[in-house]
C-alpha cells in the first residue's frame, strides 16, 4: 500500500503517473482474486483515500474500476468507513466522473452511486437542491444510446424516479 501512496504523491510526471496507474491495476487484480485483499484494502483508510483521490487524475478509469471491484466490501463496512469516504470526497469525485468522456469511468461511477445512495440519503437531497447539473447529466446519459451497459444507469434512473420524482428524470424512454 505504501507503493500506491508514493506513486500517487509523485504522479505529476508521466513516469510516476504510469506507476500510479500500474499500482491501481495491480491492486484491482489482487482484489478481484481474493476477498482477503478486498478486506485489507478497505481496512487501510490511507490506501482507500489514495485510490479515491485517483478519480481526480488521468487514472480515473483505473481508480473507479478498483472501487467498483471492492464496492461490496466497502459498502458492507459503511459504518466504519463513513468518515473516511466523506473526508475523501467520494461523492464529489463520483459526480464529476459522470461528465467524463470515458464511458467505463461513467459506468463505474453509476454503479458506485447506485450502491451508495441507499446508504447516504443526503445525496438525493444534494442532487435535488444543489446539483441540478448532475440530474441533467443523468438524463442525458439515460437518453443516449451508448455502447456500454446501460443497465447500471437504468437502475440509477429508477432510484432517482423514486426519490427525486418523475418530473426531474424526464421522459426520455
Amino acid at each position: 500500500m505504501v507503493t500506491v501512496e508514493r506513486a500517487w504523491r509523485e504522479a505529476g510526471t508521466p513516469w510516476h503517473e504510469l506507476a500510479f496507474k500500474n499500482s491501481l491495476n495491480a491492486l484491482w487484480n489482487l482484489a478481484t482474486h481474493s476477498k482477503h485483499n478486498r478486506n485489507a484494502l478497505c481496512e487501510n483508510h490511507l490506501a482507500l483515500k489514495v485510490v479515491i483521490s485517483g478519480m481526480a487524475t488521468s487514472c480515473h478509469e483505473e481508480a473507479s474500476s478498483l472501487l467498483r471491484c471492492i464496492r461490496g466490501t466497502m459498502f458492507s463496512r459503511y459504518d466504519q468507513l463513513q468518515q473516511c469516504l466523506g473526508e475523501s470526497y467520494l461523492v464529489d469525485y463520483l459526480l464529476s466522473l459522470l461528465f467524463s468522456d470515458n464511458s467505463k469511468s461513467v459506468e463505474n461511477s453509476l454503479l458506485l452511486l447506485k450502491d451508495f445512495i441507499p446508504l447516504e440519503h443526503g445525496i438525493v437531497e444534494y442532487l435535488r437542491t444543489r446539483r441540478t447539473d448532475v440530474v441533467d447529466q443523468l438524463r442525458r446519459i439515460l437518453c443516449n444510446t451508448w455502447s456500454f451497459k446501460i443497465s447500471s444507469s437504468l437502475v440509477l434512473r429508477s432510484i432517482l424516479e423514486e426519490q427525486i420524482g418523475q418530473e426531474n428524470c424526464g421522459g426520455c424512454l
